[in-house]
């Protein structure tokens, strides 16, 4: 038994774990005290995990080339997983990866390249609940400073 006799009609439920569930309400008449039915009906409920994290884009506000001291800002597209989601940003010049923005909420990293250089920048996502320093998606996109 989840939830004792009451007059409400509604129960909540916050499930643990992924599996199939059958939840069973029980009704009887205003008066009744008999701890016993006087109907029911059995609801079939399966919980299953979300869809894996993806994104489906990673965007600028401006085009590639940008001549270096325009900032530019990058907005990150998820989807899937188990929002609210986290997001870490880094940047790729020549075959050097360095960390610009750590594990955070912001699905955006702004930039002002000080060096003209192709660059990659990649982000980098993860579910709620999920503390790993590694990501569960990621997605890199090209960008020119001239």
């Amino acid at each position: 038994m989840v939830q004792d006799w009451s007059s409400s009609a509604t129960f909540a439920w916050t499930p643990g774990t992924l599996n199939s569930y059958t939840v069973e309400v029980w009704s009887r008449s205003a008066g009744n005290t008999v701890d016993a039915y006087e109907g029911y009906k059995d609801i079939a409920y399966t919980v299953t995990a979300p869809p894996p994290l993806t994104f489906s884009a990673t965007t600028a506000d401006k085009a590639s080339p940008q001549a270096a001291g325009t900032t530019i800002t990058f907005t990150a597209n998820a989807s899937g997983g188990t929002a609210p989601y986290q997001y870490k940003w880094w940047l790729k010049s020549g075959s050097t990866w360095t960390m610009v923005q750590d594990w955070s909420s912001s699905a955006t990293f702004a930039w002002t390249p000080g060096t003209a250089n192709s660059y990659t920048v990649e982000v980098w996502g993860r579910s709620a609940g999920n503390n790993a320093d590694t990501y569960e998606a990621y997605r890199d996109l090209a960008f020119t400073v001239q």
